[in-house]
């Protein structure tokens, strides 16, 4: 009897316990849910991390596929040691924060000590937006910034283009802290980021601490790409090559193309490795290194395309290379090209931009004319603007179209012009052809002491300046385009308007 009356006991017990920790977990569960942040609580100011950071963090387009996807960012950046952090932002100072995961590789450059990159890719964000996104390690936040996502195609939306920008010199810190003032929506850099070899080192020296400083101080660097996206297509100093040698030798410097290290753009181009191999010589160790570091984008990253609010833009690799295989000869280069024009027909706007012009009248690249043979390819695709860079100078074309007396012209490539010398970009605003735009002040040396007179301007030129450091931007209103030319003093040398 005392074994059942035992035995009985113990199940009403057993049974008490079960009900009790079912109601326990039903209750408390989904208040320990409700407010994750209590343990620990994040402290209220940004902690001084900035020993650690080899790079503060910046937009980018990240490695997408698909041109039109305007509701992604992602948030990179580089520390010199390895952390767990985490990422969250919040669309405007209302609304809940977003967790979303960071991924962290080692990045082993030649001749650097590893680095560590992260990213955070931001997916559906919604257009017009405005966020504030924080890192966190443990329990303190280490870098706060706002920042601007993608615009509507119905929207409103500035965009700022300039060139030729990772040089030491005063304009070059004007233009940055000018270019902060006009807090543009977008910036394109048609190349030659960094001077002289585009090495990783010089990212760091030259180039960010221009344009993503912790601080807006006047006339040295501003808070610029943390908050602003921008995008950069590559020039001949970002290969390291200064001419059109025969291939980018590491002999030169172990940490070449930093380019492949820091961008991180569409990977949505010609995908075929002899339409976009690059020959690479040197230390075959070190050659090994850095294509092991950058197998995932290296060579694909020179041509890509994406959306922007109602526009498409282009974005192409000029370089000039010893194998036939890569130039815009090559077909497979050229049918990707002219495909890619075809499926942005429903956009307003189509820009298209890199590095060497096709037409100028700067003296101090002569015979550089290459690009010229994708005019008619432009054409047929509506391009509206093709900006460009190299030549460290200012310059606006009239609207112009042009056929190519060779297609398989190289150097000097003559032909045959169309030029609208009605449009006057004031009272007669609908422009009948492209017009080509040099924007190569950003910062590097300027040569005023051997800029053309103005009767040695080519017939095609509207516009040359070259006595200061200068920048474009552009406020796109639907289907109206305003465009200004201003140099690092602040002033406006040429205005423009495009109506469609």
């Amino acid at each position: 009897m005392v074994g059942y009356l035992l035995v009985l006991f113990y199940l009403v017990l057993s049974v008490a316990i079960v009900v009790f920790l079912s109601v326990a977990i039903v209750v408390l569960l989904p208040r320990y849910n409700a407010i994750p942040q209590q343990a620990p609580a994040l402290q209220n100011k940004v902690v001084d991390f900035k020993p650690y950071f080899f790079v503060a963090p910046y937009l980018q387009l990240g490695y997408r596929n698909k041109p039109n996807d305007n509701s992604s960012l992602s948030i990179i950046w580089f520390m010199t040691n390895k952390f767990e952090l985490s990422f969250r932002y919040k669309i405007n100072s209302n609304s809940n924060w977003h967790l979303i995961d960071v991924s962290a590789i080692e990045i082993n450059a030649p001749g650097h000590t590893p680095k560590y990159e992260y990213t955070a890719s931001l997916r559906k964000l919604p257009n017009d937006c405005t966020f504030t996104y924080q890192i966190i390690e443990g329990n303190s936040i280490i870098f706060e910034a706002k920042a601007k996502g993608h615009k509507g195609i119905n929207s409103p939306y500035k965009l700022v283009v300039f060139g030729d920008l990772g040089s030491f010199s005063e304009g070059k810190s004007q233009i940055a802290s000018l270019v902060h003032e006009e807090n543009p929506d977008i910036i394109v850099m048609p190349g030659d980021i960094v001077y002289g070899g585009g090495t990783v080192a010089q990212y760091p020296e030259r180039f960010f601490p221009f344009y993503n400083s912790d601080n807006a101080v006047l006339n040295i660097g501003a808070p610029i790409m943390r908050s602003i996206l921008a995008v950069s297509s590559v020039g001949n100093h970002d290969l390291g090559k200064r001419g059109n040698e025969d291939a980018i030798d590491f002999s030169k410097h172990p940490d070449l193309l930093g380019y492949f290290y820091f961008w991180k753009q569409p990977l949505n181009g010609p995908d075929n490795h002899r339409a976009t191999h690059i020959v690479l010589d040197g230390d075959l160790s070190t050659q090994e290194q850095f294509l092991k570091e950058t197998a995932h984008c290296f060579p694909r990253m020179t041509n890509f395309s994406f959306d922007f609010g109602n526009a498409h833009w282009t974005i192409l690799d000029s370089n000039l290379y010893s194998n036939w295989n890569v130039d815009w000869h090559n077909s497979i280069l050229r049918e990707w090209l002219e495909n890619d024009l075809a499926n942005a027909q429903n956009a307003t706007w189509r820009f298209v931009a890199f590095h060497h012009p096709s037409f100028y009248s700067d003296l101090n690249h002569p015979n550089e004319e290459n690009m010229r043979v994708l005019s008619p390819i432009f054409e047929s695709g509506n391009v509206d603007i093709v900006f460009s860079g190299h030549a460290h100078c200012y310059e606006r074309s009239f609207p112009l179209k042009f056929k190519p007396d060779n297609e398989l012209a190289t150097a000097s490539v003559p032909g045959k012009f169309i030029i609208d010398k009605n449009y006057d970009g004031n009272t007669q605003i609908k422009p009948k052809g492209i017009i080509y735009i040099v924007t190569g002040g950003g910062g590097a040396k300027t040569y005023p002491e051997s800029a053309p007179t103005t009767d040695q301007w080519q017939p095609f030129t509207c516009k040359y300046f070259v006595d200061d450091h200068s920048f474009t931007a552009c406020n796109i209103n639907n289907r109206r385009l305003t465009a200004r030319q201003i140099t690092a003093a602040g002033i406006e040398i040429d205005r423009f308007v495009i109506e469609k």
